[in-house]
């Protein structure tokens, strides 16, 4: 039993001038022995609002009742995704040659960028930047180069590869 026997005499979204027990636009919720007799259970209706069914299991039938509402909710929801979800393969997630190309490409630039940083400050041409000392200044510079790299790339493969466009939609 997912819920406990509840009349939520209205939701959140309910038009105050509709009267009667059905409702023409189905806000009306009302759960009977655990079961759904009528209306439309949503955001509203379960928040965490005045009157939404955590706040009525809570003050109806305590914290222990409504810590079991929450597994038995987790529970429907795990059950759904086993039968509705979807996985990915290993394939789904290699990246395309030419993303490959183009990250060799970044990797490449940035091993030549560092390398020209490393013989800028063995010949001592390194000028320190204000407040460091010329080691902070060469570790600063090439760790710039090498974040520059790893952030123009992430985002790149990312984008053309199809699986994780997939999984960034589902989550």
């Amino acid at each position: 039993m997912l819920c406990p026997h509840l009349l939520v005499d209205h939701s959140n979204n309910h038009p105050d001038n509709e009267e009667g027990i059905m409702s023409v636009g189905d806000t009306l919720v009302l759960v009977e022995m655990g079961e759904l007799i009528q209306g439309t259970i949503d955001k509203r209706t379960v928040g965490n609002a005045q009157n939404s069914l955590i706040h009525l299991i809570w003050v109806e039938y305590g914290p222990f009742r409504c810590a079991q509402f929450f597994t038995e909710v987790q529970k429907m929801v795990n059950h759904w995704l086993i039968h509705h979800g979807f996985s990915i393969g290993i394939g789904d997630a290699v990246a395309t040659s030419s993303v490959l190309a183009e990250i060799e490409n970044t990797i490449t630039t940035a091993k030549t960028e560092v390398t020209n940083i490393i013989n800028r400050a063995r010949a001592g041409k390194l000028e320190r930047t204000p407040g460091r000392t010329v080691n902070e200044t060469f570790e600063g510079e090439v760790n710039g180069v090498l974040n520059k790299a790893t952030d123009s790339w992430s985002g790149g493969a990312r984008q053309d590869n199809e699986a994780a466009s997939v999984c960034d939609a589902s989550v």
